[in-house]
Parts: C-alpha cells; structure tokens; sequence
C-alpha cells in the first residue's frame, strides 16, 4: 500500500502497515489499482473498549481491530432490517459494538 505522507502520525502509519499484510485489504488495493484509481480514503475510528475500525470509504470495506490485536473483516449495521435479515440471518454474523462512525454521520452496530 502506497500511503502518501501528510504529516501522518506514526501510530496510524503503524496500523495502516499492519492492514497492508491482510488479504481483504491487498484485494481492495489491487481492484483499486486495476481500476485506476490513485487513492483510497481511509478513516479511522477509535473505540473506548479497545476496538479499531477503520474504513475504506468507497469501497464497502471495514476492517476492525480487536482489543487482543487481531483484524477481522467488519461490516456495518446502517439499516436495521439489513443488520437483521442478512448480517445476522443469512450471513450468520455477530454485533461486536455499537459505536458511532463517523462516514454514516451516527452509530451503528459493527459485525464480524
């Protein structure tokens, strides 16, 4: 992953680092580089119970760090019926926190 330096602080620099070694990340990179695009905007969201998420706006992929230090794939509950009918119910995920993100402008729950 490319990330152009704009006075990024060197914890972030370290969590973009560590994504950069997942696989639904390095995916989302490569589809973004085939469809030309030169930037990704990220955005990171802090949990006060230890819980990192971070968002790759446009490109519907959430990745959330746990507090033990493992990143799994996150999806976003920002309809009830769709976190009901198909995160719980077809997909079988479960809601790890309710936190506000800051791209939907509210909080919503968080699935893995």
């Amino acid at each position: 992953m490319y990330i152009q330096n704009r006075n990024i602080p060197d914890r972030i620099l370290k969590v973009l680092a560590e994504l950069d070694k997942h696989p639904a990340v390095r995916d989302e990179v490569e589809v973004s580089k085939r469809c030309g695009e030169t930037e990704i905007e990220i955005v990171i969201e802090l949990d006060d119970e230890g819980y990192l998420l971070v968002g790759f706006f446009g490109h519907d992929l959430y990745m959330l760090k746990m507090p033990d230090g493992e990143w799994k794939q996150a999806y976003i509950g920002y309809d009830q019926n769709y976190a009901k009918e198909v995160l719980e119910q077809k997909y079988g995920l479960q809601k790890i926190l309710f936190t506000h993100i800051s791209g939907f402008g509210e909080s919503l729950p968080v699935y893995i």
